[in-house]
């Protein structure tokens, strides 16, 4: 259990940091533990505390999100099973509410953050053959624009979405020189846009450059 405060930013490793191996079930053969346990998570999210609950793999088979009830009442969450892959509301609000993230000084990078991405690239391949393409792009996508502090533009995806006729979902970088991200729903990843609109070149999720820029059959309009 991770807490995250708005006013600071904590890196932790936990890399060398054993995993528990005991399930939820133990928590219901140590009734003191439960309920006191129970108590501080209800506390957390009465009292609006960001909180990240992360759970071990012995717990991965329960189905999100999880109520966890004690006598002062029932809370209900969405943990996450492994942060470098798991796309949910509560993982993306820590990260754009980090104060780090919001005063985070411009860069020349198109993708600042891709060493915390390129495991979600690596999940874009392993699920692809089992789920919806579009859906399973869509969510891949989102998650890679956030994590680099990106921001959804959803009025110029829809004017774009008018002229291509084509599902457009197009985010946009924080800066006096804004770079677009304009998702690619037909291999995955993105194609990227300079300020000027002009054509950068087609990028993997984890940030890599797949395809030279090409103008012509590419085209983004604000």
């Amino acid at each position: 259990m991770s807490n995250l405060d708005d006013s600071e930013y904590y890196e932790v490793g936990l890399e060398h940091i054993a995993e528990s191996l005991n399930d939820l079930k133990y928590l219901s053969n140590n009734l003191k533990s439960c309920e006191s346990f129970l108590k501080i998570i209800n506390y957390t999210f009465r009292n609006a505390i960001n909180i990240l609950i992360l759970m071990g793999k012995c717990n991965h088979d329960l189905v999100r999100p999880i109520e966890f009830r004690c006598s002062t009442g029932v809370a209900s969450h969405n943990p996450v099973y492994d942060p470098l892959t798991d796309s949910h509301e509560e993982l993306r609000m820590l990260i754009l509410n980090c104060e780090k993230c919001k005063n985070m000084p411009s860069t020349d990078a198109l993708f600042p953050n891709s060493s915390i991405c390129f495991e979600l690239e690596t999940e874009y391949f392993r699920r692809k053959q089992n789920e919806d393409k579009i859906s399973l792009i869509e969510c891949i996508g989102r998650e890679v624009a956030i994590r680099n502090n990106y921001v959804e533009n959803r009025e110029m995806a829809q004017k774009n979405k008018q002229r291509f006729n084509s599902k457009r979902v197009v985010f946009k970088s924080r800066g006096k020189e804004p770079i677009y991200l304009s998702i690619d729903f037909e291999s995955g990843g993105f194609e990227v846009f300079d300020h000027k609109l002009e054509h950068l070149g087609q990028f993997s999720f984890g940030g890599e450059k797949i395809k030279e820029a090409d103008s012509i059959n590419h085209q983004l309009i604000e």
